[in-house]
């Protein structure tokens, strides 16, 4: 996971996470999947508020796709 700076314009850190609590959201019509979805999925999760939504750079065009991310 990349940590950005206030302003979005450099990353400031790389964070990890544990692969036993990711899971892929639903893919979209052309096959992308959008982001994943972290929590503890070995409790019982019982609001969306304890869901973490990552977003997923395009594996086709990633380089791009962090540019795109990081002017916005």
């Amino acid at each position: 996971m990349l940590i950005l700076n206030e302003q979005g314009t450099k990353i400031v850190r790389l964070l990890r996470k544990k692969n036993c609590y990711c899971r892929f959201a639903p893919a979209y019509k052309d096959d992308r999947i959008p982001f994943i979805l972290y929590a503890n999925w070995r409790k019982c999760v019982y609001s969306t508020k304890d869901i973490e939504v990552i977003d997923i750079l395009d594996p086709s065009v990633s380089w791009r796709n962090l540019q795109d991310k990081l002017a916005r």
